[in-house]
């Protein structure tokens, strides 16, 4: 009895050093899931702790608060991190340097941790209770420039726009966490007031999902560094859009509460009556 109660306390001792917790706010027409974050303080305290935008859309954690600059600890480099986002919405952007320092995300504290400070910023996460932005999907994502070029960065409140060619990509914490450990696999888990982020082999081992065949979405490192579920088919009613060969990729991207629908899906769901489904591969 008490090897089975150790055992059972050793593994949720697990799950906690294998989680991030998440917690949730209303932003720009949607729901927007959060990680605390902090930064580590010049003298080797912490620095307050940050709300940060979960997306698995981009790559780069980057905090909105200039006064980080010289607030915190951390080994500057000779690179900025410049990302635009909402391609064909409202202008989203933002450029400042790129650091290397320590930071705690929870109760998780990772050193040597590759972030941004925003010096200039358009539309940005920054307001509404929101200080910033996770970036968790991959390091082709997390591209960096040379901080020479940040003269040909345009910012304005109807355009943001980056340089044209980078000069690499830079590991984003989470996924360099996941490099170090023993398994690279990463869940998230949201019940409409909590949630999980979970680390390493807790993604397939918690207790929302158990041998693979609980209510999850699996998704796959796509051509370009974003998360991919594949999608079968979308039908409006009685009409079917797509097609029987091979799925295809669809973006998983935590940052925007929106799904996106080709034009003639949206058409047709705005003329008929009929119940909009979508078919994803492991849901049939």
């Amino acid at each position: 009895g008490h090897e089975a109660a150790r055992s059972t306390l050793n593994d949720r001792n697990a799950l906690f050093e294998d989680s991030i917790p998440l917690s949730v706010v209303s932003y720009d027409g949607g729901l927007r899931l959060l990680v605390d974050v902090r930064p580590q303080r010049f003298d080797g305290e912490w620095l307050p702790k940050q709300r940060l935008l979960l997306d698995t859309g981009s790559s780069t954690l980057a905090f909105c608060k200039r006064q980080f600059i010289l607030a915190a600890q951390y080994e500057p480099s000779n690179f900025i991190a410049c990302n635009e986002y909402n391609p064909g919405g409202k202008t989203s952007g933002y450029w400042g340097p790129f650091v290397t320092g320590a930071i705690q995300v929870a109760h998780l504290t990772w050193k040597l941790s590759n972030y941004s400070i925003m010096v200039q910023e358009t539309m940005m996460p920054c307001t509404d209770g929101i200080d910033g932005i996770f970036g968790i999907a991959f390091g082709q994502l997390d591209t960096a420039f040379v901080a020479a070029d940040r003269s040909h960065i345009i910012v304005s409140d109807s355009n943001f726009t980056c340089p044209s060619n980078s000069s690499g990509s830079v590991s984003p914490p989470l996924m360099e966490h996941l490099y170090r450990g023993r398994s690279q696999k990463l869940g998230i888990f949201w019940a409409g007031k909590k949630g999980h982020v979970y680390l390493g082999e807790a993604a397939v081992n918690n207790e929302h999902y158990s041998n693979g065949h609980q209510y999850a979405l699996t998704a796959k490192l796509g051509e370009q560094g974003y998360y991919n579920i594949e999608l079968l088919s979308i039908s409006v009613g009685k009409e079917i859009f797509g097609h029987t060969g091979p799925a295809s990729p669809c973006i998983l991207d935590t940052g925007t509460p929106t799904i996106v629908l080709p034009q003639e899906v949206y058409d047709a769901s705005t003329q008929q009556n009929g119940t909009l489904v979508l078919r994803v591969a492991g849901f049939d």
